[in-house]
């Protein structure tokens, strides 16, 4: 068996977020489900429109809570 690496569009990657939106905002009482998700967005706005942790909150929530490894 090989290793194979899939490499993402620009695009591919934006539905993929918008997508993750879509699935997960109306859980969230935080989050906006009517936010549109776009190109366009800047990075601070994406993270209000997904009541996302800072950087370093959710890193270490995943190192405590997975067998993620940051180099």
């Amino acid at each position: 068996m090989t290793d194979t690496i899939e490499k993402y569009t620009a695009e591919e990657i934006l539905e993929i977020f918008k997508e993750q939106h879509r699935l997960c905002s109306p859980l969230d009482p935080e989050a906006d489900p009517w936010t549109d998700i776009t190109a366009e967005m800047t990075i601070r706005e994406w993270r209000w429109a997904n009541d996302l942790l800072s950087w370093k909150d959710l890193s270490n929530f995943l190192i405590k809570n997975s067998e993620l490894t940051l180099y």
